[in-house]
């Protein structure tokens, strides 16, 4: 399993995850890290792109399926409100690509 797939499942039950991308869009508070699955669209690619300008932060492609490892099937987009493990995250870099 990969390190980033278990920061994600420590992240969904500690309840740091924003998930989906109508939550994200009305989400008003800090946000650290915006992650994209492998699959999202394009529109989906958009309101990453568009938030991650909006508070000054990174996007992130998954190189794998997010559904899998946050337990919720269809999921393509979900942003951390935690710093800490974002950061963490952000260190493991063989296992994403940045959103431009």
């Amino acid at each position: 399993m990969s390190k980033l797939g278990n920061y994600l499942g420590l992240s969904r039950k500690a309840n740091y995850l924003i998930i989906g991308s109508d939550n994200i869009k009305s989400y008003h508070k800090k946000m650290y890290l915006i992650i994209l699955s492998a699959e999202s669209s394009e529109n989906v690619d958009k309101i990453a792109k568009s938030k991650a300008k909006e508070y000054n932060i990174k996007a992130i492609k998954f190189n794998e399926d997010l559904s899998k490892f946050i337990g919720l099937d269809g999921c393509k987009i979900v942003a951390l409100k935690n710093k800490g493990l974002s950061d963490a995250i952000l260190k493991c870099e063989s296992e994403y690509s940045i959103v431009e």
